[in-house]
């Protein structure tokens, strides 16, 4: 994925939905990974608060 000819974005989407994928195999609410020059991708899932 690194040396394909796809923008970044579609990058991102990509790896979105592949942590969105593992957050429901895993049963977890956040995944956090390392990216090779040390900077986190960090995917929570949170529920909407509304206070009153």
């Amino acid at each position: 994925m690194v040396n394909s000819s796809v923008k970044s974005e579609g990058k991102l989407a990509v790896m979105m939905i592949f942590c969105f994928q593992l957050l429901s195999v895993t049963q977890t609410d956040m995944i956090k990974m390392r990216v090779s020059d040390g900077r986190e991708l960090v995917l929570k899932f949170e529920e909407n608060k509304v206070n009153h």
